[in-house]
């Protein structure tokens, strides 16, 4: 039982520590013995020590010392820089325990290492991101925090994204995305930095309120604050380019719904202009075969009269051979220029 528990997790039986009976039961069909035998062993603690020490010189066991911990640290720390969970740390260390075969600490010790080595690496985090922002940067990041004199702050407004999909929801978005360009907070900031420790700043960001920024110390505030900015302009940039797609797209269903009622409502009037062609062509297909005059075909079956008006009709009803399936989309044009005309602008400058 004492190598089937120092192989996983990885610790050894303790004092008056019973193991699960489904594991004494396999253990004990394996040898060959009575699971209930287990509640004699190690009578005296001793016993239960000197197993353990041969087990370890058997089979390569160590003891958790200064030398592990200090090495297991440098472990922890690479893999804080990509996730600040400290379960999955926790599990992270027990595993590079266990692959070097040593005996895993109590609990506790974990967890004070991993407390410790997340506290470390985020204030390595802090400085590293507060430390690649430029003075005018810093200035722009504290104006976050500035509270209007009616709407509250810019952090507030920038959290606050339009969800109408709109031609003015579409300009609300520009306006903060412009704003959060405006900072000058580019990509290179993530350079050296997890995306998934950045998300986790972010999503700070996207919760604090503006009194808790102000308490943090300002490498703190201002890594925070930057990750937001950086995760909000993906986010409205994305959330601009869905808007477009969705405005447009409502554009060319309004213009074929109106295409569509249009032919509807003279579906009747071409109707009887297919009509009277059927009728004109058998009688001239008749004429020709009974090599009858065509003039007088037409004078007795329509009258020239009614024959050129029934023509004039027709083609105030037919479209321009060239003509799109799509003109009255122009009629929506006002409309998508004035939702489009400022990215554009900022596109071209780029």
């Amino acid at each position: 039982m004492q190598l089937c528990l120092l192989r996983y997790p990885g610790w050894p039986l303790r004092a008056g520590e019973k193991p699960p009976s489904n594991l004494l039961e396999f253990v004990a069909q394996q040898i060959d013995a009575d699971p209930d035998e287990f509640g004699d062993y190690a009578a005296r603690e001793q016993t239960r020590q000197e197993h353990l020490g041969i087990l370890a010189r058997e089979y390569g066991f160590h003891s958790y010392g200064s030398w592990y911990a200090g090495s297991l640290r440098a472990h922890l720390q690479t893999e804080a820089l990509s996730t600040d969970a400290a379960f999955t740390l926790v599990q992270s260390a027990m595993e590079w325990l266990r692959e070097r075969r040593v005996i895993l600490p109590a609990l506790a010790t974990l967890e004070s290492l991993v407390r410790s080595v997340r506290g470390t690496i985020e204030r390595q985090v802090y400085w590293r991101l507060a430390n690649s922002l430029t003075h005018e940067q810093k200035t722009e990041l504290s104006k976050l925090l500035d509270l209007g004199p009616a709407k509250g702050s810019l952090l507030g407004w920038l959290r606050r994204v339009p969800r109408s999909c709109s031609a003015a929801g579409m300009l609300d978005l520009i306006r903060r995305l412009l704003w959060v360009r405006g900072t000058g907070m580019h990509n290179e900031l993530k350079d050296n930095i997890s995306p998934l420790r950045l998300r986790q700043l972010a999503a700070r960001g996207a919760r604090h309120s503006v009194s808790h920024f102000r308490r943090f110390p300002p490498e703190k505030r201002y890594a925070i604050l930057a990750a937001f900015l950086l995760h909000v302009a993906e986010e409205l940039t994305d959330r601009s380019i869905d808007f477009h797609r969705r405005l447009i797209g409502r554009m060319f269903r309004e213009s074929e719904k109106k295409q569509w009622a249009n032919f509807v409502d003279q579906g009747s009037v071409v109707n009887a202009k297919l009509h009277n062609y059927a009728r004109l062509t058998a009688a001239l297909a008749q004429a020709r075969r009974d090599r009858r005059s065509l003039d007088a075909v037409i004078a007795s079956e329509f009258g020239w009269e009614a024959l050129e008006r029934d023509g004039q009709e027709a083609g105030h009803l037919a479209k321009p051979k060239d003509g799109s399936n799509l003109l009255d989309f122009r009629a929506q044009y006002p409309q998508f220029r004035h939702s489009s005309s400022r990215p554009s602008r900022r596109k071209n400058r780029c």
